[in-house]
């Protein structure tokens, strides 16, 4: 399972293994045991404690893989408030619980969906106004000057 794990969400770290089965009895008889449902349900499972804290300037995403009769499937999870996380599935497996430490991506700013070209500082901001004096100068000197030498 461990192999599957990381081939199917590289760089995974493993915390947790499940395997969920559910025997049937019939008349205190073996049945055999419920592997599939028509519907899925929602499972959920708690975070391990004790796992390494997550540094800064990253987030934690963690993945259920489920492997239901040699089918490696990544399921949708929910991280809940208490601690838990939360997955929907339809059948009853092997599962593996794992994360991995992402780095978040710093936002660019945006204005109205269009980058936010906006100077990050004062010093752009000045540099655009020392132009326009130069420019404004330019055009007044330009216009003296003729009418100097009229």
């Amino acid at each position: 399972m461990v192999a599957a794990v990381n081939e199917k969400v590289n760089g995974a770290n493993l915390v947790g293994l499940y395997d969920i089965t559910i025997p049937v009895t019939i008349n205190g008889e073996s049945a055999g045991e419920l592997t599939e449902l028509s519907n899925p349900i929602t499972l959920s499972v708690a975070i391990p404690e004790g796992l390494p804290e997550v540094a800064e300037g990253y987030e934690r995403v963690y993945y259920v893989v489920r492997d239901h009769n040699g089918e490696i499937e990544v399921l949708n999870t929910t991280v809940n408030d208490d601690n838990t996380i939360s997955f929907e599935s339809d059948k009853f497996s092997t599962y593996a619980l794992a994360y991995v430490d992402q780095e978040v991506e710093a936002e660019e700013p945006t204005v109205d969906g269009e980058k936010d070209d906006t100077p990050k500082t004062g010093i752009m901001a000045n540099i655009e106004i020392a132009a326009i004096i130069v420019l404004v100068a330019t055009v007044a000197l330009v216009v003296v000057n003729k009418n100097k030498n009229k």
